[in-house]
């Protein structure tokens, strides 16, 4: 994917066995239906070429001497790309043909160290393509491996706030600071109690949880406390099941058991 953001728009044709750039190597454009040459061009000092077509069916044909166009694998694919293997080039719309083109060499040009001079002199200093082959193989190992850790990561993460998540509710439901309603038949559809004050005002609606379990804190004193249960699964209309009065809370936390029998 990272390639395929950075790759230039020029197809590139490259030596498969040492990764060199290939130059003044004809690139003919066929016609596949026809089998019939549409133009050439000549690749410049970095094995580069470019064509624009309309839509259409096309193949490409490479010549060069000391060269041969050999149709097997090179270990420069992952920096050039996939090379071209003779298949049919279909365009449904107007758009440049690029394709790698990896060549066989048979044997040396009279001239191959002078043209290698000639282009360390323009590129500057140039990492050998063996090793900025590797090194981009490397990079990409890399990322992978990052991805991998950081997707474990956050997977470990999920879990582990789910499991956080569980032991709060186990614990809070579990304490010994809860009061519980006791009662066989509570919890189908959940409830809720209700604290009333002096002349039957209400202090506070505690819902209760799956198990019946509640906390609360009021005021110290002497309270009414009814017991709702919710009748269906939407939880509009409940029905009232115990009252109980004077409940003491002397200490501002309602944590009273109380048994539905």
């Amino acid at each position: 994917m990272i390639l395929d953001m950075i790759k230039p728009s020029y197809g590139v044709v490259f030596d498969k066995a040492t990764g060199e750039y290939v130059d003044t190597a004809f690139i003919v454009l066929m016609n596949a239906d026809t089998n019939t040459e549409i133009t050439r061009c000549l690749t410049d000092m970095f094995g580069r070429y470019y064509f624009f077509v309309q839509p259409g069916r096309y193949k490409l044909v490479v010549e060069r001497t000391h060269f041969s166009v050999q149709y097997t694998r090179s270990p420069f694919a992952i920096l050039y790309g996939s090379p071209y293997k003779g298949a049919v080039i279909e365009r449904e719309q107007e758009s440049a043909i690029s394709v790698p083109l990896a060549l066989h060499k048979d044997a040396p040009d009279w001239n191959h160290e002078n043209k290698l001079a000639i282009k360390r002199d323009i590129a500057g200093h140039r990492v050998p393509l063996r090793w900025f082959a590797l090194t981009i193989a490397a990079a990409h190992l890399i990322i992978a491996v990052t991805l991998f850790i950081v997707t474990l990561s956050v997977l470990y993460g999920v879990l582990a706030v789910m499991m956080l998540v569980w032991w709060a509710v186990f614990l809070y439901d579990h304490s010994p600071v809860n009061g519980r309603v006791a009662w066989e038949k509570f919890g189908r559809n959940g409830g809720y109690m209700q604290i009333h004050g002096y002349a039957d005002v209400l202090i506070k609606k505690v819902p209760l949880t799956a198990r019946g379990y509640y906390w609360s804190l009021i005021p110290p004193g002497t309270y009414v406390v009814r017991l709702y249960e919710y009748t269906d699964e939407t939880h509009t209309t409940a029905d009232m099941i115990r009252e109980y009065h004077d409940v003491p809370v002397p200490t501002g936390i309602l944590n009273k058991s109380f048994l539905v029998e």
